[in-house]
């Protein structure tokens, strides 16, 4: 190995102790950028956009040490070969590299190389090409065009691509003259799109060099006007050559060829500098006199610029372009060429921006002796300098961004909703809810009570208790007058055959009395469908305190079945004293024989055979007959007059206890409010209540801050992640 290689072999042992370093501080910037992105959708308006504004400054630093990552990465020293087409640019790559046409193609007339392309010195022979996909074909390839030529609408498919219609310019679009070009261009890509569709896989395809022109090329000007012309360059990304260079001193050597500039494809100065900024050490920018010019043209100074601009965070401009003047061609311009590259480039000073070197570009051996091997020789002393301003560069980026973020993302982190804040939030939502469904159950209750109390005190709410009575009393009248419910002709013909076989009508009569007062009972005890009625109001009637507070607990039920689920739901919550309430409350019996039959007691008890004579005291038959046709109609008549009596005492007894059924049902619901409302136990069973079901309770507001919630931990952990990794580099 030559001291030359030696050199280079040294320059990039150099750059990989730099590596790791550089490394860990664009991972940590990783996670940074990762983190900061992950917040550019929380928080108001003005959050979000200062937001995007710290993630913009995080990736540039990202991508500053992404870049310098890269730089310091590479196995070899890459050199760039630009300039405008026709100038000898493909020739200089062929000198160096020893391929010939058919691999880099050069043409006096019309450009070229149409594909960027990686030539690396190798033991190999051979080049692989990364290919695109049909997506990227059409972002990265007919996109610009459709953006360069004010086409709305660029295709998302083959399909759509194959199908549009280009139409050439008419003659009056005078502002479209100028792109007749692009547009010809266009519909030349689209009429030989069978060419090269079924490469747009996005897989790398390995050929033989001596077989890569028609994927790095454009077509020759015979082939355009023969008409049948195969583009499948067109579907490649970019090529990487390998081969075995001549010169035994560039073994870690690529060379970078990029399309010239200037040429008539949308999109390919942006392409050129995004190739030059993140895969090069130094450019060769070539240039040449031609029969029509010996200037350093517009087109030579845009290149400049744009080379200005990949050069990055290189200080001296000289250090990253070295200016070729390819002599070539057009031999007697040579002078005045470079005369101009003096005067205009280096303001009259020999080197005082960028080094100007000269060498005839087909002679391989002026070539190496001009231009590669002092290149070489300067980069093995000036590339250190150049890696440590390009990593201090970064570095001074990502220090100033890490102050930025730290300034900023306590105010944005608490502008999004503190975690803790948010947690409490949630915790005192459901103890104010749970406060708030307590008073509003008390208050429906509150006004249920003191309703059923104005109707357990007012007679006149009673009416339809009374009229259940009195409809009883009616229907026992009926009775009495259907044979007492036998027929008159059946109870005239049973009493006959009983009282003659006793021959003896107390018997009969003590026996029918009985019966009677027994059917008198019964007959009032219908009255228990009031009751029932009532009850079922009543259980409608607080339900409904429930109902609207509870709704998603209980559904559609409603009344008693409302609250025996409403006491599932105590149950279920724990809610023990509440569940307990309920139950009583469903407890409550409302009956004739129960609550009123005892009252009325001393109205049936007078209705017997014997009774007290009011004057002796003693035991008296009260109604003694004879046992023909005329004392039978007597007894019948009389025991009509007798039991009509004690119903008639028996209506007046229930109706003088109307209001006892209001104050049963006024007492139960009171009791219910008490036991509901008023114990020790109701307040934290309420709470209990509310943190069970909170979820079906209050579902949008927890649904909200659950929402902020996830947002406010999210933003914590991305924070902490941030801080994590802020902290990390301070300490490296």
């Amino acid at each position: 190995m030559g001291e030359l290689a030696t050199g280079i072999e040294e320059v990039l042992r150099r750059r990989r102790e730099r590596l790791p370093e550089v490394r860990a501080e664009a991972a940590r910037w990783r996670v940074i950028a990762e983190s900061v992105g992950s917040l550019h959708d929380i928080g108001d308006d003005d959050a979000r956009s200062r937001f995007a504004g710290l993630a913009t400054r995080v990736g540039e630093a990202l991508d500053a040490l992404s870049a310098v990552e890269s730089r310091l990465a590479r196995e070899n020293l890459c050199v760039g070969v630009s300039g405008r087409a026709r100038v000898g640019k493909s020739t200089l790559l062929q000198s160096i590299s020893g391929l010939s046409d058919e691999q880099i193609p050069t043409g006096p007339d019309v450009p070229v190389t149409a594909v960027r392309s990686r030539i690396v010195h190798s033991t190999a022979r051979r080049a692989v090409l990364t290919t695109h996909t049909a997506d990227s074909f059409l972002a990265e390839v007919i996109a610009p065009y459709h953006a360069e030529l004010g086409i709305a609408g660029a295709p998302r498919t083959l399909a759509e691509f194959r199908e549009r219609h280009y139409p050439v310019p008419s003659e009056d679009d005078v502002e479209r003259h100028s792109a007749v070009g692009l547009y010809e261009r266009l519909r030349r890509m689209q009429a030989t799109l069978d060419s090269y569709a079924g490469l747009l896989d996005g897989q790398d395809l390995v050929v033989d060099v001596d077989r890569l022109r028609p994927y790095v090329a454009y077509p020759t000007n015979d082939e355009e006007k023969a008409g049948v012309v195969d583009r499948r360059y067109l579907a490649v990304r970019e090529a990487v050559i390998e081969c075995t260079f001549p010169q035994e001193e560039v073994h870690r050597l690529t060379l970078v060829d990029l399309p010239g500039l200037g040429e008539l494809a949308a999109g390919a100065e942006e392409s050129h500098v995004a190739g030059l900024r993140h895969g090069i050490d130094v450019v060769l920018l070539v240039t040449a006199a031609s029969r029509d010019s010996s200037y350093f043209g517009k087109a030579d100074q845009r290149t400049l610029k744009l080379l200005d601009v990949a050069r990055g965070d290189v200080r001296s401009p000289k250090d990253f372009v070295r200016i070729v003047l390819n002599t070539g061609v057009e031999r007697e311009r040579v002078a005045v060429l470079r005369d101009r590259i003096l005067a205009d480039v280096n303001a009259g000073v020999d080197g005082q921006y960028f080094t100007l070197v000269e060498a005839d570009l087909k002679d391989r051996e002026d070539v190496e002796r001009s231009i590669l091997l002092p290149l070489l020789s300067d980069l093995v002393t000036t590339l250190g300098a150049m890696d440590d301003e390009v990593v201090a560069a970064a570095m001074r980026r990502a220090a100033g961004t890490a102050e930025l973020v730290d300034l900023e993302l306590p105010a944005l982190v608490e502008a999004t909703g503190d975690l803790a804040t948010v947690e409490h939030e949630a915790v005192e939502l459901v103890g104010s809810e749970a406060r708030a469904l307590r008073q509003r159950v008390s208050f429906a209750l509150r006004r249920l009570v003191s309703r059923l109390q104005l109707q357990a005190r007012d007679t006149g709410d009673n009416d339809a208790y009374l009229d259940s009575v009195t409809a009883v009393f009616t229907e026992i009248r009926e009775w009495i007058g259907d044979g007492f419910g036998l027929g008159a002709e059946k109870w005239r013909e049973r009493a006959l055959l009983e009282i003659g076989a006793a021959r003896n009508t107390s018997p009969f009569v003590a026996e029918e009395m009985s019966r009677l007062r027994v059917e008198i009972s019964k007959r009032f005890s219908r009255i228990d469908a009031y009751f029932a009625t009532l009850l079922h109001q009543t259980w409608d009637s607080v339900a409904e305190a429930f109902t609207g507070v509870l709704g998603p607990l209980l559904g559609a039920a409603r009344g008693e079945d409302a609250l025996r689920l409403l006491a599932k739901v105590f149950e279920d919550a724990s809610c023990r004293t509440l569940r307990d309430a309920v139950a009583d409350l469903l407890e409550t019996r409302l009956d004739y024989r129960t609550q009123l039959h005892p009252r009325v007691r001393a109205a049936l008890d007078g209705f017997n055979l014997e009774g007290i004579d009011p004057l002796t005291g003693e035991p008296m038959a009260q109604l003694v007959v004879t046992s023909d046709e005329a004392g039978l109609d007597r007894l019948e008549s009389r025991l009509a007059e007798l039991t009509e009596q004690a119903a008639y005492e028996t209506m007046l007894a229930l109706q003088r206890d109307a209001v006892v059924p209001s104050l049963v049902v006024h007492a139960a619901v009171e009791q219910f409010e008490d036991e509901l409302i008023r114990s020790g136990r109701s307040e934290p069973e309420f709470a209990r209540l509310a943190r069970t079901y909170r979820h079906r309770l209050w579902s949008d507001e927890l649904d909200r801050l659950e929402t902020e919630r996830r947002r406010a931990a999210r933003v914590a952990l991305l924070a902490e992640q941030i801080a994590g990794a802020l902290a990390d580099r301070r300490t490296a």
